[in-house]
């Protein structure tokens, strides 16, 4: 089901206050009305393929990284069409539906299942997992800080994968150091990476060659990042 706006606001003035939530609010609104019109006309590239900015009025996404991110997804989601799919982190659903299983831990919903990502199990394996922005929290943003989490959740994601099955994750750099410096090492075991950065004057991205070393998070009123990875494990046996 799609957010409604009462819920998006409920949710952030919880979140971030009431003062900040309408002075956000309200930097949404003109932004989405001088801007919209900006993104239809801009483009961005991946794989050789031109893609189209996601702008979403209640969820801001012309501010901040799910402009490329949804797109990216929806794609993936696409050409699996028909097959068992599993979301970490309840995120797709607010912008997009179609039938998946949902594993988070902490957002509730009748359509979710509250499970720790690192203990979840089940004897039907899926043909395609994905996760928007939320593996950068596991461990981290967790009492108590567990850095190596993180890597126990790629493990049993993998193990959940059907033979031929694939894995695609995106998530912000400079946010969690732990994950960015299991990153650089080659820790987590991707088959393929993929990263953007953004132009901080708009906020149009492009994917480059390799990681941004000084990426940096931006904690400010809205949260959002500079830099980004698309990852994808295959399980090839």
């Amino acid at each position: 089901m799609k957010e409604s706006i009462f819920t998006t606001i409920s949710r952030m003035g919880k979140k971030y206050g009431l003062f900040q939530t309408i002075r956000f609010g309200s930097s949404v609104i003109l932004q989405f009305i001088f801007l919209s019109k900006f993104y239809k006309s801009q483009k961005f590239y991946f794989d050789n393929k031109e893609y189209n900015y996601f702008i979403n009025f209640l969820n801001g996404t012309h501010t901040n990284e799910r402009i490329i991110e949804i797109p990216l997804i929806i794609e993936v989601i696409k050409a699996n069409k028909g097959k068992r799919i599993l979301e970490i982190g309840n995120v797709i659903s607010k912008y997009y539906n179609f039938p998946h299983d949902i594993v988070d831990k902490y957002e509730k919903d009748e359509n979710v299942i509250n499970q720790d990502v690192t203990d979840y199990f089940t004897s039907e394996k899926y043909d395609f997992i994905f996760s928007i922005s939320t593996m950068e929290h596991v461990g981290y943003d967790e009492s108590p800080l567990e850095p190596e989490k993180i890597l126990k959740a790629f493990k049993n994601l993998k193990s959940l994968l059907n033979p031929g099955g694939n894995l695609v994750v995106t998530m912000p750099l400079g946010y969690n150091q732990y994950l960015d410096k299991f990153l650089k090492e080659g820790k987590f075991g991707f088959n393929q990476e993929f990263y953007f950065k953004k132009n901080k004057k708009f906020n149009t991205w492009k994917e480059i060659g390799e990681i941004n070393n000084d990426a940096k998070y931006e904690e400010n009123f809205p949260p959002h990042a500079n830099d980004l990875v698309l990852a994808i494990i295959s399980k090839n046996n």
